[in-house]
Parts: C-alpha cells; structure tokens; sequence
C-alpha cells in the first residue's frame, strides 16, 4: 500500500515575512512602553531651574530603561510621553539653539548635512526659503571648504551640499596622496641604506 503524501504548504511569501517582522517591532515597542509606564516615572516640564531635579529625572529614567532592558531606540519614544506640554516647548528651545549654533567641526560634510536637516525642522522660520537655507547650510561649514563653496553662489542647499561634497573629497584624495608620496620616499630612502 502506498502512502499518499501530503503536499506541502507553499513557503510564505517575502511581503508575508516583512509584515510579520513589522508586527513583532511594533508588538515589541508596545510592551517597552506599557513596562515603562508600569513603573510611574514623573513627568518633566522643561524646568532647567533646579538641574539637580532634572539629573534625578534623568537617572530615575535610565533606571527604569536598565530594569526592563528598554532598547536604545525605544528610550526617546517612552521619555517623550513624560514630557510635560513645558518640557515638550524647553525640547524644542534646545534643539532650535543647537541648530542655530550648528558648525560642521571635525565631522564630515555628510554628517554635517544629516544634523542640519534633522535640527532644521526645528527652526524652519528661519530658513524659510532655499537661498536662507543654502546660507545657513554654508556658514556652519568648516572654513577651508566654506570660502570655496560660498564662491559659486549655491542658490540652494543642495547645491550647496553638493559642492562642499566635491571639495571635501578631493580634499580628502589630495591628503591621501601626500602621505602615500611621503610612504613611498621614506621606503626608498630605507632601500637605499
């Protein structure tokens, strides 16, 4: 007697394992967040009058983060559901000061770019237009890249962006080729003793 088999389930389809992925994130973040909540953290209103207050808040959180092993990227989301309609207007102050005092430093341009678009959301009064926001973009920049851009008159920040990529690449291919000529002439010099 043969045995009749069975067929086997068509394997699910990749849309079926992305939403499934999704579902468990989102079932994930939800239990973070009611765990957080169960522990009743006190709520913080923007107040930077007392900062001893403000680092106890801050540590009562991390406590909590620690205890119910809260992933860094769920620590934003349950902090903001303590913030006060005060503390959410102080988050905004803050950040629109950090924008304005925004300089690209010692980062790259790409990393600078991704800051300014980030706390540009925040003072978006201020770079209303894009020659505003091409400007602003051009001031924070390092000052050996920023003369060279401001020199095309970038009508945008994206062409702005662009042209302080270009620069500080070849910057970039410039320097490395001075060390690696330096490499080469220190080995020959080695060869020749």
């Amino acid at each position: 007697m043969r045995e009749q088999q069975q067929p086997t389930p068509p394997a699910p389809t990749q849309a079926l394992i992305v939403l499934q992925s999704v579902s468990d994130q989102l079932l994930a973040e939800d239990k973070h967040l009611r765990d957080f909540r169960k522990y009743n953290p006190t709520t913080f209103d923007g107040s930077l009058e007392d900062p001893t207050k403000d680092q106890m808040w801050f540590s009562s959180l991390e406590t909590i983060f620690r205890y119910i092993k809260c992933p860094k990227y769920q620590k934003v989301q349950c902090a903001v559901f303590m913030l006060t309609e005060r503390g959410i207007a102080c988050l905004r102050d803050a950040k629109r000061q950090k924008f304005l005092n925004l300089e690209q430093g010692d980062r790259t341009v790409e990393q600078y770019d991704a800051d300014f678009d980030m706390l540009s959301r925040f003072a978006s009064e201020m770079i209303a237009t894009e020659a505003a926001r091409a400007e602003k973009f051009v001031r924070g920049l390092r000052l050996d890249i920023r003369g060279l851009v401001r020199a095309f008159r970038p009508a945008t920040h994206a062409d702005a962006l662009r042209l302080a990529v270009n620069l500080s690449l070849q910057e970039r291919a410039n320097s490395s080729k001075v060390v690696g000529k330096g490499s080469t002439s220190e080995q020959k010099r080695k060869a020749e003793q």
